[in-house]
């Protein structure tokens, strides 16, 4: 990366959540991934909210800001 920083918007208000059928869908991947990543440490910040899981939009945004890669990097 070239030290550019790329603004994110959203027409989410930044406190908006996520279930995670939800992010699974965003992400095209499984909810068994993304449990698998909660008990790794590896995924995106999270909310346990009276045993629902909850994703911050804002948190979501800067995960794959994150993890955002160009073609040829590394």
């Amino acid at each position: 990366m070239t030290g550019e920083r790329r603004i994110i918007t959203t027409s989410e208000p930044p406190f908006a959540t996520l279930r995670e059928r939800e992010l699974a869908a965003r992400w095209r991947v499984s909810t068994r991934t993304l449990q698998r990543w909660r008990s790794e440490g590896t995924g995106p910040s999270f909310l346990l909210i009276g045993g629902s899981v909850r994703y911050r939009m804002s948190d979501v945004l800067e995960f794959e800001e994150r993890n955002h890669r160009q073609s040829g990097d590394a």
